[in-house]
């Protein structure tokens, strides 16, 4: 069901949209592409500095309420950019996105990263009165932070390879499964006339 799905001619339909040829086809998708990883860095390094104060790491005098209120409106303007201009991008090549399995990887991570903020949000959140201005937070706190950390950081290392740059970096995040995501051909996400 999941790959009659994938391969549904519904994908092609889309990148057969006058918008997505006029992104494809011109200097919107670089444009486009720039503005997306402005934007997800800005998600990761606001979301990267409140995990850091949740460890314990930094600001340990500045409350955690307080950098969230500063902080996650930023992250959530960001996320919304990034969206979009990943919604623009995508619609380009729907149909070879959708099967290949670090795009797949990607949207998967994009759920658990969602769930995670739910969770934190709707449950851990609700005691922060209990720890908010200490500078060591509760164990629980440092374990969800430490994990969310290291995949920013894994994030952070290999997002050159999705640009060709270098070679992908993600066996330095020990542990991390990150580096089975990607097809041993590389990613077509270098659009035809960046190259």
């Amino acid at each position: 069901m999941i790959s009659s799905f994938l391969r549904d001619p519904f994908w092609i339909d889309i990148e057969n949209w006058p918008i997505s040829w006029e992104i494809g086809g011109t200097s919107w998708f670089p444009f486009l592409e720039s503005i997306h990883v402005i934007a997800a860095a800005m998600v990761v390094g606001s979301i990267l500095f409140v995990d850091l104060r949740l460890l314990g790491l930094t600001a340990t005098r500045y409350p955690i309420t307080t950098l969230s209120k500063e902080l996650i409106p930023w992250s959530w303007a960001a996320f919304v950019i990034a969206a979009i201009t990943g919604f623009g991008m995508f619609i380009t090549r729907a149909a070879s996105h959708v099967v290949n399995p670090a795009f797949q990887w990607k949207m998967g991570l994009l759920a658990l990263a969602g769930i995670n903020m739910f969770y934190f949000h709707h449950r851990v959140y609700k005691s922060i009165h209990q720890w908010d201005t200490l500078s060591q937070t509760p164990m629980q706190i440092k374990i969800i932070s430490f994990f969310m950390v290291r995949g920013e950081a894994c994030w952070a290392l290999d997002w050159p390879y999705y640009l060709n740059i270098k070679k992908a970096t993600t066996a330095a995040c020990i542990g991390s499964q990150l580096g089975s995501f990607y097809p041993s051909a590389g990613l077509p996400l270098i659009h035809s006339s960046l190259v």
